[in-house]
């Protein structure tokens, strides 16, 4: 919590490495943390390595988003033809229901009618 407030502070940022509560038990951490702090200074990266890291960047975002693009068509096209299929099951259905239908009462026709 102390390097939060600290960069927060706008404070040095050396200091962020302070030891809030010195502990024998992480001493050899802290004085690790600071000898990498100190041999490793902050580095600008090359206008090189910036234009690489952004045309690849564009570009596995086009493969991410044409791939994509193909799965949302294909589950468009799932959804269609699964409609097509209850649609046309509906109609079977209703079709079959009919014809059902006309053949009960034209037998019951043919059956009220006096010989």
């Amino acid at each position: 919590m102390a390097q939060a407030d600290l960069l927060i502070g706008d404070l040095d940022r050396g200091d962020s490495l302070s030891r809030p509560h010195p502990d024998e038990r992480v001493e050899g951490l802290f004085d690790l943390a600071e000898q990498t702090h100190d041999a490793m200074p902050p580095v600008e990266p090359s206008e090189a390595f910036v234009a690489d890291l952004k045309e690849r960047l564009s570009a596995a975002w086009e493969a991410y988003s044409t791939q994509a693009d193909r799965q949302r068509e294909t589950r468009r096209f799932i959804w269609r033809i699964a409609g097509l299929a209850g649609l046309t099951l509906s109609g079977v259905a209703i079709l079959a229901l009919s014809v059902r239908l006309i053949i009960t009462l034209l037998s019951r026709r043919r059956a009220a009618r006096p010989i």
